[in-house]
């Protein structure tokens, strides 16, 4: 699935899921009012959100170092970048 489809999916399950709240909280007597206040509450999404992933790629760099040396089909190295700490 491309990662397009999985958004599209995403969306489209969120949307559905709305629609039920909204669907049974007016059922149990909530005013339409009240119903759209907790509705956009509950189901609103952040428009972005930053993070930083530490991975320690160190033995998967080791494995690509290892198959260029074996098969000589490459004379570059890789480069892991900066040390972070542990």
């Amino acid at each position: 699935m491309s990662a397009k489809d999985a958004s599209d999916k995403y969306a489209a399950t969120l949307a559905h899921q709305r629609q039920n709240f909204i669907g049974s909280a007016t059922a149990a007597g909530f005013s339409a009012d009240q119903v759209q206040i907790h509705a956009d509450k509950v189901f609103a999404l952040p428009p972005s959100k930053r993070m930083t992933v530490l991975a320690n790629t160190g033995p998967a760099v080791g494995t690509i170092d290892d198959f260029i040396a074996a098969t000589g089909l490459c004379t570059a190295r890789s480069n892991t970048g900066p040390s972070s700490p542990t």
